[in-house]
């Protein structure tokens, strides 16, 4: 791979044109249900509630990372105003995505790395970069919500944590097969 990235500014346009596609996509009325687990109070105005609800199943999927401080409030925010300007509760929660679709979170994997202290000091790779490299090597696909979540609390930097993941990862037969697949093709 390359050391650095860098996107033309027609790249980024087709990016922009793909996100505001995939957004309109997955949140069109026939998904809605499945995919916000929750029910606006009204399709014409903001619902702070049911907009969390999504930032907080959605987002950490997306970016493949636990959201920092405060930054779901931000995203609902964001979701709050667009809804309001445009008057469409689910146009607030398309921007969102639209946004998370374009960030560098989304469009690269980000390894970092901490240092380490003592007799093996040197750089160790974070429990977010694990999951990233663990997932995609052996799924070919983004980590799922166990596997954030053992990278979220530590337990992924630990010899026991990371074998744990790594079992239930090779345990589940229909995303090796994929992961495989894609390998190979």
């Amino acid at each position: 791979g390359a050391k650095a990235a860098s996107m033309t500014p027609a790249g980024f346009e087709g990016y922009e044109a793909s996100a505001r596609q995939v957004a309109a996509d997955v949140l069109g009325p026939e998904r809605r249900e499945r995919v916000l687990g929750c029910t606006p109070e009204a399709d014409d105005a903001p619902d702070d509630v049911c907009a969390a609800a999504f930032v907080d199943a959605w987002a950490p999927l997306v970016l493949r990372r636990a959201l920092r401080e405060g930054e779901a409030d931000q995203y609902v925010a964001l979701a709050r105003a667009a809804a309001q300007t445009v008057g469409d509760f689910y146009a607030g929660l398309s921007a969102v995505l639209v946004g998370w679709l374009l960030s560098p979170d989304f469009l690269f994997i980000q390894e970092r790395a901490t240092a380490q202290e003592g007799p093996e000091s040197g750089q160790r790779l974070t429990g977010q970069a694990l999951a990233s490299r663990l997932s995609y090597f052996l799924w070919n696909r983004g980590p799922d919500t166990a596997l954030l979540q053992a990278a979220g609390d530590g337990a992924l930097e630990t010899d026991a944590g990371y074998r744990a993941q790594l079992e239930r990862l090779l345990a589940d037969d229909a995303r090796m097969e994929q992961g495989l697949r894609a390998l190979f093709a």
